[in-house]
């Protein structure tokens, strides 16, 4: 068995191939004791729900015999633990990463080219993210939560002119902020230090 600490990092939609290798690197560091695991499920037919559901015999197969998991989540990562029950119950705790400004975005397709519209042109997951919320009424995971928020609009933000979410809208009550825009949140040093200096045991 390897009883080394999973720290488990849920990429978001806009996660490519240079970002999860960035991600990688700055956990590696930060939490070198620690055994580093990154799944890509990211697909333009995965929606919410559909992530989550890949997500429990991901777990089931690839942390069979390893040692505790602890989670960061960026936004669609986020929003799939509530679809991945397995997984969860597995999970000690979980840093999730929100964004009044990205969470935004989709919530702009959508209203802009309806739910079907921004399905067939940017990926379900996109349009699951524009249509409902983060999480499914009376939803709460049973291991502890800390809810990171960006405060900078990305890029795509700031081309849709969306206005920044509020708590809300979010459904948050409780957080800390980050100063970090969405572009750069797989390279922030301080965001990855606040996740693994929470989720660290002890």
């Amino acid at each position: 068995m390897d009883s080394r600490p999973v720290f488990l990092i849920l990429p978001g939609v806009t996660a490519d191939a240079e970002r999860f290798r960035a991600c990688i690197a700055l956990a590696h560091g930060l939490w070198p004791e620690a055994r580093v695991e990154m799944p890509d499920y990211l697909s333009r037919f995965h929606g919410v729900e559909g992530v989550g559901k890949w997500l429990d015999p991901w777990a089931s197969a690839s942390l069979d015999n390893a040692g505790a998991v602890y989670v960061l989540a960026y936004i669609l990562g986020g929003a799939a633990l509530a679809h991945a029950p397995v997984l969860l119950s597995r999970t000690r705790r979980v840093v999730l990463v929100r964004s009044r400004y990205q969470e935004a975005v989709p919530k702009a397709l959508v209203r802009r080219f309806t739910y079907p519209g921004a399905l067939l042109l940017f990926g379900k997951a996109i349009a699951d993210l524009g249509a409902r919320p983060f999480w499914p009424a009376g939803f709460k995971p049973s291991c502890p939560v800390l809810t990171l928020v960006e405060t900078l609009p990305s890029r795509r933000a700031e081309q849709l002119k969306v206005r920044p979410l509020s708590d809300a809208e979010l459904g948050i009550s409780e957080y800390r902020e980050v100063a970090v825009d969405h572009d750069g949140a797989y390279h922030s040093r301080a965001l990855m230090t606040a996740a693994v200096s929470w989720l660290r045991p002890g």
